[in-house]
């Protein structure tokens, strides 16, 4: 999957001895904009027991620390830089019996032109992180809608399909790839099925760094997945960038430009790099 898991080095003891931090977003190197929220999320494991109380973010190298929201592992945190240069933190992780020494430094950039991160495969599907106490549900709403993703990227290179994670409704769906201005790009139909559904376009479409794209699909009777207030923040997941309020949608069908409550509708874009 597309998600790079970055995981600090403990201070203290051992994986096994103490809970252990994962962050999922943003990316290690990548770039967020100068004055914008990013949402800095991931989970906190502690072997097969669970465990874990609660999670922990410092900027200033450990000296002071701030609980971020949390459950059930899951944890986010929202940060607004206010100046261009590195973001660097360090995360904690506590159990009901231990607490994890500090883990990082981890390390994004506000602002400038770095160059950006690796990628750990030649072709990624988007995969959006569970945060806490926003739960995947299916929506009731039975009207026709399109349905979709607001996003960039942090580099050239090709949108080939997407991964749509279904609802109540299991007929087949149309998955669109839209520019900015509302231009369609792309468009394919998917077979019927339940759970998630994966398509590829007819031809990969080449996107440029930078530029924003829409990644949507027709729902003809409703019946889709979606989390409210998940995207508060903007989320960096290299290559792709997504900012407040990425989830958009249009009923009836056509070019998808509202939003609801910063509502995720769990459509994945598939990028490939050549």
């Amino acid at each position: 999957m597309a998600t790079l898991l970055l995981i600090g080095s403990s201070s203290t003891g051992t994986a096994q001895a103490a809970p252990v931090t994962v962050v999922y977003t943003p990316t290690s190197g990548s770039t967020v904009a100068v004055g914008v929220p990013v949402l800095i999320a991931g989970i906190a494991v502690n072997g097969e027991s669970g465990d874990i109380t609660g999670v922990d973010i410092s900027f200033d190298g450990g000296v002071t620390w701030s609980p971020t929201e949390h459950h059930s592992g899951s944890w986010l945190h929202r940060h607004t830089p206010a100046e261009v240069g590195p973001v660097t933190y360090h995360l904690r992780a506590s159990s009901s019996r231990d607490i994890s020494g500090a883990y990082g430094p981890y390390e994004f950039f506000a602002g400038g032109s770095a160059a950006p991160p690796a990628l750990r495969c030649p072709y990624c599907t988007l995969s959006l992180p569970w945060l806490p106490n926003r739960p995947e549900l299916d929506d009731p709403d039975d009207a026709a809608v399109e349905l979709g993703l607001r996003l960039g990227f942090d580099r050239a290179g090709y949108v080939a399909g997407a991964a749509v994670h279904r609802g109540t409704y299991s007929g087949p769906l149309t998955v669109h790839l839209w520019s900015a201005d509302g231009t369609l790009l792309a468009e394919t139909v998917s077979a019927s099925a339940t759970g998630v559904s994966y398509v590829r376009f007819p031809a990969r479409v080449p996107v440029v760094a930078g530029e924003e794209y829409v990644v949507s699909y027709f729902a003809p009777v409703g019946g889709y997945a979606s989390s409210e207030d998940y995207f508060s923040a903007a989320v960096v997941i290299a290559p792709y960038v997504m900012g407040r309020g990425a989830g958009v949608y249009s009923y009836g069908g056509g070019f998808p430009t509202e939003t609801w409550h910063d509502s995720n509708y769990w459509v994945h874009p598939t990028f490939e790099l050549s």
